[in-house]
């Protein structure tokens, strides 16, 4: 099962907020309304640095527009974001949070189709854009104490 959260003020957005609901099918094809499905707000996305050598602080100011929201898949949310700068550039990041849920399972066997895949990108041509690159888990050769993927990047 697979469900829209509704976003709740300081726990899932901070600041002045507009909420925008999203309207969803039940299983039955009837319309069903997630009350404030979509968070937007504005925040601070500038970098603070202090050298230690010099004892020099800088300040870098910069906005930028948020939408974001959040859907629970069994126990995982995936936390999706648009950042919207004032230069024009659009980011969008992913966050995939969950807690662990085991159980016992007799006779389990991997489905070639048993996991979730999604393409959340953005419509934009990437042969026009020349930092558009793709990324992907790559599977490494065994070794003890290795990671048994990589992520690798590859031009778009």
């Amino acid at each position: 099962m697979a469900a829209v959260n509704g976003l709740e003020l300081g726990c899932d957005c901070l600041g002045h907020i507009q909420y925008l609901d999203a309207v969803v099918n039940n299983a039955k094809g009837e319309p069903v309304v997630i009350r404030k499905a979509v968070c937007v707000h504005e925040e601070d996305a500038g970098s603070h640095h202090w050298d230690c050598r010099t004892n020099h602080s800088e300040v870098r100011r910069s906005r930028r527009l948020v939408v974001s929201m959040v859907s629970t898949f069994m126990n995982y949310e995936y936390c999706l974001y648009w950042y919207f700068y004032t230069d024009g550039s659009i980011h969008f990041e992913l966050k995939l949070t969950g807690i662990l849920s085991t159980r016992y399972v007799c006779g389990f066997s991997l489905k070639p189709d048993g996991f979730f895949a999604a393409n959340p990108a953005l419509d934009l041509p990437p042969e026009k854009d020349p930092a558009s690159r793709e990324e992907g888990a790559v599977g490494q050769p065994p070794q003890p104490g290795a990671a048994a993927c990589c992520v690798a990047q590859s031009k778009l």
